[in-house]
């Protein structure tokens, strides 16, 4: 397995690697890489908590002292998934641990929301816009930043969305670009590792019509392309790319591979599972609510992104033939 941070191989800047596959192949005699921690930096896909939770301000590095926007947390009631640390309510806008938490949990380390004194700074609702806020509250928490740990920032789809409901004009260009001044922001002050997820179809909201999930599967196309073309762009990094556009549309086109059987109805829409989000039944749906996967989606996900830095726990294999390698890495050499 290549590793990370020191003992980098001298591969050219800019080296594509496609065919992940082969990187997997190798598991059973491969050392784990690690990572000193991580921090995520995300929207309710990744949230472990903060929303709901937030103080009305925060002081950052600056000095400046600004207003946070408050999102709502999940509705009691309903089957989100909630834990309790030092009393604080921590929800998640599925029926389970979100992929962050599978993900962490299979590097053993942790995904718990900042709010909680963990290090996922992901807060739902949020925009590309908001991922600035999100690093000033990180940096006014962490003031030196670990060049050993693994730094995640999944954002967009919000924005996607806001577009469709003509809440805002921006372009996926201007998207894509806040992403990009964020890694950016994080590697001028000494981050070296990234996992920066292209984002799965936002055309698969449920709550779109047609009509809007034909223009919101263009956007995310767009998103994704101005995404990877500027993380190219990227001189001195670790960046891994996985393309979750191709693996979920691929978990949608073979559900059943995945012991999904249904791909349309949400769990909360469907009066068996609603009544017991937390059962086995609920693994059978591939949405929780309108918007957001289950936990049986994001566990997927989890385990196919963390593959690629740990051997496979037993039993738990890739479920489509390839589906792993359509995962793209970007490795770029350090000097």
């Amino acid at each position: 397995m290549i590793g990370l941070n020191h003992g980098l191989p001298s591969i050219p800047v800019g080296w594509i690697v496609l065919g992940l596959a082969l990187l997997i192949a190798e598991e059973a005699s491969a050392t784990p890489v690690t990572f000193s921690n991580l921090y995520f930096f995300g929207d309710s896909t990744t949230d472990t908590g903060n929303a709901g939770n937030l103080p009305d301000q925060v002081t950052l590095p600056d000095g400046r002292v600004v207003d946070l926007p408050q999102t709502q947390g999940p509705p009691p009631g309903l089957g989100y998934y909630v834990t309790d640390i030092g009393g604080i309510r921590l929800g998640r806008f599925t029926n389970g641990p979100v992929w962050a938490e599978t993900f962490a949990s299979r590097l053993g380390l942790s995904a718990t929301a900042a709010i909680a004194g963990g290090t996922n700074y992901a807060v739902a609702g949020a925009r590309t816009t908001d991922l600035e806020l999100q690093l000033g509250v990180f940096r006014s928490q962490v003031p030196a930043v670990d060049p050993n740990a693994l730094y995640t920032v999944w954002l967009g789809g919000n924005d996607i969305l806001a577009v469709i409901d003509q809440e805002t004009d921006i372009t996926m260009t201007e998207a894509a670009g806040n992403v990009l001044a964020g890694i950016r922001t994080l590697e001028q002050a000494g981050a070296h590792n990234f996992l920066v997820p292209l984002l799965p179809n936002t055309g698969l909201n449920t709550r779109l019509s047609p009509e809007e999930g034909a223009l919101a599967t263009l956007l995310t196309e767009e998103f994704n392309a101005n995404l990877r073309s500027g993380l190219n762009r990227l001189e001195e990094a670790f960046i891994f790319t996985p393309d979750l556009f191709a693996i979920v549309n691929n978990i949608v086109a073979s559900p059943s591979e995945f012991g999904i059987t249904e791909i349309e109805t949400p769990c909360l829409n469907d009066p068996a599972c609603r009544a017991n989000p937390q059962g086995n039944i609920a693994n059978r749906f591939f949405l929780f609510d309108n918007a957001h996967a289950t936990t049986a989606v994001h566990t997927i996900v989890g385990n196919q992104i963390a593959s690629v830095f740990v051997p496979e726990p037993s039993g738990l294999t890739v479920s489509i033939p390839g589906l792993i390698a359509l995962v793209v890495m970007m490795w770029r050499r350090t000097t």
